[in-house]
């Protein structure tokens, strides 16, 4: 199985507006969605921690608890691509 990238046009970083804010708790995902109320957010962009089936059972998926939980798009980065 190949990793097929996405093409996208390249864009001047100067037209994009943007923030980072820090919250701090106990549930990831949770945060997140909060954040992104809080702040009024139109999109999320995350990466994954490359977890197994087993792992992610166990431990649970913050990007597919914020896939299931948000009102905005978001852009989930694979680990492979974000290293």
């Amino acid at each position: 199985m190949t990793n097929k990238l996405l093409k996208l046009p390249v864009v001047d970083p100067s037209q994009i507006a943007g923030s980072v804010h820090s919250e701090y708790g106990t549930n990831p995902g949770e945060m997140i969605i909060f954040s992104v109320d809080r702040y009024r957010g139109t999109h999320i962009v995350m990466g994954t921690r490359g977890l197994n089936m087993l792992q992610r059972s166990l431990l649970g998926s913050v990007s597919h608890y914020v896939l299931d939980h948000t009102r905005v798009p978001v852009t989930v980065i694979p680990k492979e691509v974000a290293d």
